[in-house]
C-alpha cells in the first residue's frame, strides 16, 4: 500500500505522487538542454525538485541522446568556506553518482590525480572536461542543494563551470542545471563580495525555472489515490479544506493528509470517510508540531529581511516601507508569500504559524 510522502523524494511505487514529469515543462527543459544552455531550476524546500531531477535524469538516459547525472551537493555545507575541503566533497559526490546512477568509475579514478596535482581550484572543471571529452555522449549534469554552498566553495564552483564553459560540448559538459531555493542571482547578492558581484562570476546562466506548487485540481487528484487504493475517501468539504489550507504547497498537502490518514486515531485503519473537522484537527496537531519544514520556516523568521516583508503582511493595508526588490524577492522564493493574485503571506498554514512565532 502506498502512502503519503513527508521526507526526502518521492517514489511513485511507494507513494502517492503526481507525475514529476508533469510538474513542469518537460518540453522546454528539454529545448533548452539540446540548445546546450545552463540554465536554473528553483523552488522552495520540499516542493518536489529533487524529485523531478531524478525524474528528469532518468528520463534522459532511458531516451539514449545524453548521459545525465544528478548530484546532489548538500554535504558541502559542512565545509563551509574551506574551498579545498568543499571541492574534495563535491569530487567525491560527482564519482559517487556515476557509479550508482551510471555505473561509471570514470570519475573516481581520475579524482585523485586531479586532486593531487591540479589543485583544488581547478579540479571540478577538469573532472568534467576529462569526462566529457571521455563520454561516447553528451553530458547533462544536475547540482542540487545548491544553498548548500558558501563563501570560497560556492564561489570556486561557478569559476570553474564559467572556466570552461566555451569548451562544450566536446570538452566539457554541454547543458548544466543549477537546482536550489533561490535564482543563482540571488546566492550572487548573498554572498557579498567583490569577486561575486554583478552577476559577472556566472554570466552564462540562459533562464531560471521555478517549479510551481500543486493546483487545486493537482490537489485533489493527489487525495483521490488514496481513496483509490483505501476505499477511504476523503469527502469534498474536507477536501476542499485540505486545498485552501495549504494553497497547494507539496509538503503541507502531504503532511496534512498524512496527519489525518496515519496518524489520528480517528482516520487509522481506513476505516472512516475524512471529514472537515478531521482535517481542521489534524491542521492544528500540525502547527503545534512544528515538524521540521515548519521548524525551518520559524528560523527564517529570525531574517530582518524576511521580517521587514512579513511583518507588515500581518496587519491589514499596512504598507511595506523600505522594503527592496532583492527582499521581496528572496522571501517569496523562500516560499512564505505569494504575489498573485494579490501580495500575502502564501497559505493560511504559514500564516497561523507566522503569527505564532513572528
Amino acid at each position: 500500500m502506498r502512502f503519503f510522502n513527508i521526507s526526502g523524494p518521492v517514489d511513485c511505487e511507494r507513494n502517492y505522487c503526481l507525475p514529476p514529469l508533469k510538474r513542469f515543462d518537460l518540453e522546454h527543459v528539454e529545448m533548452l538542454i539540446a540548445q546546450q544552455k545552463y540554465f536554473v531550476m528553483y523552488a522552495p524546500k520540499q516542493t518536489g525538485k529533487t524529485t523531478c531531477m531524478l525524474a528528469l535524469m532518468h528520463h534522459l538516459n532511458v531516451q539514449g541522446v545524453y548521459r545525465c547525472l544528478y548530484v546532489s551537493l548538500g554535504a558541502a555545507k559542512a565545509a563551509g568556506d574551506n574551498m579545498v575541503h568543499g571541492m574534495q566533497v563535491i569530487l567525491r559526490k560527482i564519482a559517487d553518482a556515476a557509479e550508482n546512477y551510471l555505473s561509471d568509475r570514470f570519475p573516481r579514478e581520475i579524482m585523485p590525480e586531479l586532486l593531487q596535482s591540479g589543485g583544488h581550484g581547478v579540479a571540478l572543471a577538469n573532472m568534467l572536461g576529462d569526462w566529457a571529452a571521455y563520454s561516447d555522449k553528451p553530458l547533462v549534469i544536475i547540482f542540487d542543494d545548491m544553498d548548500s554552498m558558501t563563501g570560497n566553495t560556492y564561489n570556486s564552483f561557478l569559476r570553474q563551470l564559467r572556466s570552461r564553459y566555451n569548451e562544450r560540448p566536446g570538452h566539457f559538459p554541454p547543458s548544466v542545471i543549477l537546482c536550489g531555493v533561490h535564482d543563482i542571482r540571488d546566492y550572487q547578492e548573498e554572498y557579498q563580495g567583490e569577486s561575486l558581484t554583478g552577476g559577472a562570476v556566472f554570466n552564462i546562466k540562459d533562464e531560471a525555472l521555478r517549479l510551481e506548487d500543486f493546483s487545486r485540481e493537482d490537489t485533489i487528484a493527489l487525495l483521490q489515490q488514496h481513496a483509490a487504493e483505501t476505499g477511504q475517501i476523503f469527502r469534498e468539504d474536507a477536501s476542499e479544506v485540505i486545498w485552501s489550507a495549504t494553497q497547494g504547497q507539496p509538503w503541507l498537502v502531504n503532511a496534512l493528509a498524512h496527519e489525518v490518514c496515519c496518524r489520528m486515531r480517528e482516520g487509522e485503519g481506513g476505516a472512516k470517510p475524512i471529514t472537515r473537522k478531521m482535517v481542521e484537527d489534524a491542521r492544528k496537531s500540525l502547527v503545534l508540531r512544528k515538524d521540521t519544514h515548519l521548524q525551518l520556516l520559524i528560523t527564517k523568521l529570525q531574517e530582518e529581511r524576511v521580517r521587514k516583508v512579513v511583518g507588515p503582511l500581518l496587519e491589514i493595508n499596512r504598507p511595506l516601507f523600505s522594503v527592496s526588490r532583492h527582499d521581496m524577492d528572496y522571501v517569496t522564493e523562500l516560499g512564505l508569500i505569494r504575489l498573485q493574485p494579490q501580495l500575502e503571506i502564501a497559505n493560511p498554514i504559514y500564516r497561523e504559524l507566522i503569527r505564532l512565532y513572528f
